[in-house]
């Protein structure tokens, strides 16, 4: 069982209390991704042990017999320019807007020399000499698309994708969706031309009706 498991099915209810009432250090999947490699392994020599001494009340698994591979999948190397980096990145989602251009959106990784909720969209277009990552530039940088983490990316054509859902903190679930519009893809051999607006979906808040004003009491 991996350190997950453990805290979830063999940690005291007061530790885990305690765990959970303290403050995270970093995004909980920090806490989670850590626990995930880690784990409690228990070896013996002789006779066959039961499932586990830790949780003796579960029944050990059945085989299903011999390991046997469905398929294979062939991939290849490919090699990625230095500016690739901004795609050092996780809870990020990428979409193929045409053959051989994918835009990356969102996630947790560094940016400005900073571990953060990523804001920035990343191209990346294959070119004779391999993969070329580029930034794409804003055309509303003012406005926050919502830095999210663990969204959809839906390609609906070769310039226009739609975000649904996702968070920022991991308090902040269930973001409403946007249309990234984005410009005539480039060639591969000038990519830094490509520019996205951010045009959300959500209707405008109503704005509250003004009150009438009072009558002036007759003197």
């Amino acid at each position: 069982m991996d350190m997950n498991e453990f805290f979830t099915c063999c940690t005291p209810e007061d530790e885990k209390q305690r765990v959970q009432a303290l403050e995270p250090f970093d995004e909980y999947e920090e806490w989670h991704l850590k626990c995930s490699h880690y784990f409690v392994l228990a070896a013996s020599k002789g006779m066959e042990p039961s499932w586990t001494p830790l949780l003796p009340s579960m029944t050990v698994p059945g085989c299903g017999g011999p390991l046997r591979v469905a398929g294979s999948i062939p991939a290849s190397v490919c090699a990625v320019h230095p500016e690739g980096s901004g795609l050092r990145r996780y809870g990020h989602r990428s979409v193929l807007l045409k053959p051989n251009v994918v835009i990356t959106t969102g996630g947790f990784g560094e940016e400005d020399g900073q571990h953060c909720r990523v804001r920035s969209f990343q191209l990346l277009m294959k070119s004779a000499g391999g993969w070329r990552a580029a930034p794409v530039r804003r055309e509303n940088p003012d406005k926050r698309w919502g830095e999210r983490l663990y969204h959809t990316v839906s390609c609906l054509s070769n310039s226009l994708a739609l975000v649904v859902g996702g968070r920022t903190s991991p308090s902040s679930p269930g973001l409403g969706m946007l249309l990234l519009k984005f410009s005539e893809t480039p060639d591969a051999s000038d990519p830094d031309e490509m520019t996205v607006e951010v045009v959300s979906l959500q209707p405008a808040p109503e704005a509250a009706p003004e009150a009438a004003p009072e009558a002036a009491p007759e003197a």
